[in-house]
């Protein structure tokens, strides 16, 4: 079974489903995962699905940003932060 070069048992797949308390359709590749996103990350997902590829990518790359930021930061404490208000950080703190 390791090496490929015999199949899985219905049995022996029963138990390794068990033991990874996992359904057996996972291990067949028959279980649909069902991933549900609060609504703003759907919207987000949904608008970048019709970005291009390399748009995508600068996306992405925008969003590690942001991620370090925040790590960075230690939470999102600051209601008044240049990254809630990006203008402020184009116009060098003053907002119009």
């Amino acid at each position: 079974m390791e090496t490929g070069q015999r199949k899985v048992e219905a049995l022996e797949l029963k138990k390794l489903a068990g033991l990874y308390k996992r359904s057996v359709s996972h291990f067949t590749g028959e279980e649909i995962e069902d991933v549900r996103f609060e609504a703003d990350v759907a919207h987000l997902a949904r608008k970048a699905s019709e970005l291009s590829p390399d748009d995508r990518a600068e996306l992405g790359r925008f969003c590690g940003f942001l991620a370090s930021e925040e790590a960075n930061k230690g939470g999102l404490s600051r209601g008044t932060s240049s990254r809630r208000h990006p203008e402020r950080r184009l116009r060098g703190g003053s907002a119009a």
